[in-house]
């Protein structure tokens, strides 16, 4: 900024001048010439007054634009009144702006700019970001400047190509067979429809990778024979005990829930079950059998137990129901969850609240039949 002194730019017509000092208030910049003010200062002070009168200022600049419809149209007037080239700036924006419409709805990627870019470059811009192009490329030449090949990468990049290349060939292929077999698969993706609609869980598929039979799921598709491999392999027995171990509160909590919620449906669901799997519930119960003997052979002799029972009045320990002939002897904790067959963790019951206990914790049970301790 060159310095002129306020008498220089009287005598030349000027609005500003510039001393090249500092106000009173330590500001360097440019002065009126009419008082001599400094024009930052004037600024700050412009600047504290509104933010004084915010409330008020904003609320009559509201009151001018809405009792006046042609306020911005006459704010714009004045504006290009005080800066003769501000319209030529707006019309030049706006034939920019659609340039840059046409070239995105014609599908290209540059438009012809009228304006200058920061840089004073004239020319082609970037549709999707505005950017312009002659700038890019000397930003493309600085960034990417050109070095030795080395051979070890240029070996690398050699052997990742034809890599590259040998997969899209396999993946044609592949492609190719899709397409050769497609009356195959398409009755294969019926099938599955269709046992579906039936309400089938497995159907008749294509073979898996591993060489199965074509036996899948219904619902994902899955080869049933992989699953069942799975389901019997060491990873998924450590995989369960895991998620036993991190869940246990939750999945008891959600069985008691199943039992309480529909108890008949789940007594018929068993039946049934043990109607169609008579060999599995034969091994169940002779491996329940053998772990009872196991658990017994630690406990009270038999003597010792047939003793306590003759001398123990016949009366339900549960309910409180004289039961002289028809009884059963009921272990207090049960042996499933650590119980001991001693005479000690013995009690009398009734043979409906012995099978209605089952395996149940003793202080749950006795609060579901209404005994308190």
């Amino acid at each position: 900024m060159n310095i002129i002194s306020r008498a220089e730019a009287k005598a030349a017509a000027l609005k500003r001048y510039f001393p090249g000092t500092s106000c009173k208030h330590g500001h360097v910049a440019e002065r009126l010439t009419v008082n001599g003010s400094c024009l930052e200062c004037c600024r700050l002070k412009r600047l504290k007054n509104y933010h004084e009168n915010r409330e008020e200022n904003l609320r009559k600049q509201k009151i001018r634009r809405d009792s006046d419809p042609n306020h911005a149209a006459k704010q714009r007037a004045r504006s290009y009144a005080r800066d003769s080239k501000l319209a030529e700036r707006a019309g030049v924006k706006q034939r920019n702006i659609a340039a840059r419409e046409a070239a995105r709805a014609a599908g290209k990627t540059q438009y012809l700019s009228e304006r200058p870019c920061p840089h004073g470059h004239i020319g082609m811009r970037f549709v999707h970001d505005s950017h312009c192009v002659a700038c890019n490329k000397i930003n493309c030449k600085l960034r990417y400047v050109a070095v030795p090949k080395d051979p070890a990468r240029a070996a690398a990049k050699l052997a990742w190509r034809q890599a590259v290349a040998e997969k899209r060939r396999i993946a044609s292929e592949r492609k190719e067979k899709r397409l050769a077999g497609s009356s195959r698969w398409q009755a294969l993706c019926n099938a599955r429809q269709t046992a579906k609609r039936n309400g089938d869980k497995t159907y008749i598929g294509s073979a898996c990778p591993r060489g199965h039979d074509g036996l899948r799921y219904t619902a994902g598709g899955g080869c049933v024979t992989c699953a069942a491999i799975y389901m019997r392999s060491e990873e998924r027995k450590a995989y369960d005990a895991a998620y036993v171990q991190r869940n246990l509160t939750r999945i008891l909590a959600r069985s008691k829930a199943y039992h309480a919620r529909d108890p008949a449906r789940r007594i018929a669901y068993s039946k049934e079950w043990i109607r169609k799997n008579p060999e599995k519930r034969k091994a169940i119960s002779m491996t329940y059998k053998a772990k009872r003997r196991a658990i017994e052979k630690d406990g009270d002799p038999t003597s010792v137990i047939f003793a306590w029972v003759q001398k123990t009045p016949k009366v339900c320990y549960w309910c409180s129901t004289k039961c002289k002939t028809k009884y059963h002897v009921d272990h207090y904790k049960p042996l499933s969850k650590g119980g001991k067959h001693e005479v000690s963790n013995l009690v009398i019951a009734c043979p409906t609240c012995n099978l209605r206990k089952n395996a149940k914790d003793p202080l749950e049970f006795a609060a579901s039949v209404g005994r308190l301790f």
